[in-house]
C-alpha cells in the first residue's frame, strides 16, 4: 500500500467513525456540530486526494469575481505557516457556502477554508460593489 492508500484509508476510517459518532448521537448538541464540520474537512481531504471536484460548487466559485477568489486563495490558513496560499485546491459545497481545500504552497500540508455566500442574489450584489 503506497503513501496515497495509507491516507486515503486512514481519511475514511475516520469519516466512516465520525459519522457513525454523529448518527447515534453520543455527543451534546454542540461536539454534534464540531463533528459534522470535521466530516466536512475529511470529505474534503478525500475528495482532493480522489481528485474528485463538486460542479455546483465551482459554478458558485466562479461568480465570485476574480480578484476576490485571488484574496480568498491568498489568505487561507496553515498550521504550520500562518496565512497562506492555496495550490492545487479543490471546492465543494458546505452549508451556506463552500469549502477549498488544497495545499500550502509553502510546506504542502493540507488546508481549507469555508467561504460564506449571501442568501440571496441582491444580497450577492451589494457585497461585491
Amino acid at each position: 500500500m503506497d503513501y496515497t492508500e495509507k491516507i486515503r484509508w486512514i481519511l475514511k476510517s475516520l469519516l466512516d467513525e465520525t459519522k457513525e459518532i454523529i448518527a447515534y448521537n453520543w455527543y451534546s448538541e454542540s461536539q454534534v456540530s464540531q463533528l459534522k464540520g470535521k466530516v466536512e474537512g475529511l470529505e474534503l481531504a478525500l475528495d482532493y486526494i480522489n481528485g474528485r471536484r463538486d460542479r455546483d460548487a465551482e459554478q458558485i466559485w466562479v461568480l465570485i469575481p476574480v480578484k476576490k477568489r485571488e484574496l480568498i486563495l491568498a489568505n487561507i490558513f496553515c498550521k504550520n505557516c500562518g496565512f497562506a496560499t492555496v495550490k492545487e485546491y479543490t471546492i465543494i459545497n458546505a452549508d451556506g457556502g463552500i469549502k477549498l481545500g488544497g495545499k500550502c504552497e509553502t510546506c504542502s500540508c493540507f488546508v481549507e477554508q469555508y467561504v460564506q455566500l449571501m442568501k440571496t442574489k441582491k444580497d450577492y450584489y451589494k457585497s461585491i460593489q
